[in-house]
């Protein structure tokens, strides 16, 4: 039950279904801690702290962030380590905090990148471009893009795929034709 309300919770926030997601995920946490699954319960805390964001709400973003990445470091439990780093930068970037941004999300892409986690760093790439360009640098905002749209063209995620031509047609970035490697 835990993890069909956590997996429904993350399925809910990418849809874009905040409060459902909140509600799962909330249900999920709960129960994870409560049967003592940590590496779980981090997991899924990340989540709800994308959620949390989503809404809005920093202050509970940040509790449960940090709280996932104290679960999951405790467990070097690399994927939830890079998740919960991933929603403290996101936070991070929506509060201003730049410097503290960016080392948030420089650490979650070395801890996908640990584990060839090839979505999650893409993801985490498309976070540091949208900093990229926050900050107005445009070869860092290049970089970031060009790599993300690489990755998901060699993932085969049309919508990924889709969603980095759609930010670097906004931004004015061309992502050129290079083959689309993994590694």
């Amino acid at each position: 039950t835990a993890n069909a309300l956590g997996f429904l919770g993350y399925a809910c926030l990418a849809d874009g279904q905040t409060e459902e997601a909140l509600g799962a995920l909330k249900k999920a946490v709960r129960l994870t801690a409560k049967l003592k699954m940590y590496q779980y319960e981090g997991w899924f805390g990340a989540f709800l702290a994308e959620a949390s964001l989503a809404k809005g709400d920093f202050e509970q973003a940040r509790r449960f962030a940090v709280r996932a990445l104290q679960l999951t470091r405790s467990r070097n439990y690399r994927y939830g380590v890079g998740l919960a780093q991933r929603a403290l930068g996101r936070l991070a970037h929506a509060r201003g905090a730049v410097a503290e941004a960016r080392g948030y999300l420089v650490d979650a892409l070395a801890a996908f990148s640990d584990i060839e986690a090839w979505f999650e760093m893409g993801r985490t790439r498309l976070a540091l471009a949208e900093l990229a360009h926050a900050q107005g640098d445009p070869e860092a905002l290049a970089a970031r893009l060009r790599d993300a749209h690489e990755l998901f063209r060699a993932l085969e995620l049309p919508w990924w795929v889709e969603r980095t031509e759609q930010l670097a047609g906004e931004w004015g970035v061309p992502l050129g034709t290079a083959p689309a490697l993994l590694g």
